[in-house]
């Protein structure tokens, strides 16, 4: 994430909103959902990835990509991938760690930045 100045972009904060979101909603489905929340969920981690994809790509990053992507593929809610319980809770720890861990070192890169 590059910010113009001390201010964050329109895309940046969206997708800072959106990764703060979808990491809530991957801890909170380490409990017992609905089968509904988990349709949800896997809505908001594909359209959260999805636009990581493409703002990692817009701004030429070497792995972030691959990353974004994977997770937009495993959370796919149209083409959906079946993992045993087990699976998706390791899943979804580690999903929600990552976008945490993500918007903390974002955020954090910035603050070292000159301007």
């Amino acid at each position: 994430m590059v910010a113009t100045g001390n201010k964050l972009t329109r895309d940046e904060i969206i997708f800072v909103v959106a990764r703060v979101c979808a990491a809530a909603l991957a801890f909170w489905a380490l409990g017992e959902n609905p089968l509904s929340f988990y349709a949800f969920l896997r809505w908001v981690v594909c359209l959260t990835s999805c636009f990581g994809f493409y703002l990692a790509l817009k701004k030429s990053a070497s792995f972030q990509p691959y990353l974004f992507g994977i997770a937009a593929v495993l959370w796919n809610p149209v083409f959906r991938i079946h993992l045993s319980r087990d699976l998706w809770h390791v899943a979804d720890l580690v999903l929600g760690a990552s976008f945490a861990i993500s918007v903390v070192m974002d955020f954090a890169r910035r603050d070292r930045q000159p301007g």
